[in-house]
């Protein structure tokens, strides 16, 4: 995985990606996707999104060995470097 800072997850998920993350990490459901992704962007600290990121992991059941999972935990990781 690319370790390059990200600015902006929405400008950095690809639409294919979105849609797999979609799909398979939010059972579905857009917009609770959109919602996290906008407020991840609005963050100012990794503490923070580490907090609501644990949060989603918890509401949507997420495991963490799941690929999709690893890929969206890292690029939340990026955003804060």
């Amino acid at each position: 995985m690319q370790q390059t800072p990200i600015h902006d997850l929405k400008k950095a998920i690809s639409i294919n990606k979105k849609f797999e993350f979609i799909n398979q990490l939010f059972k579905g459901d857009h917009e609770a996707y959109a919602k996290s992704i906008h407020y991840i962007n609005g963050l100012t600290n990794g503490n923070e999104a580490d907090t609501f990121f644990r949060n989603l992991k918890r509401e949507f059941s997420w495991d963490e060995e799941n690929k999709l999972f690893l890929e969206l935990a890292d690029m939340v990781r990026r955003r804060f470097m």
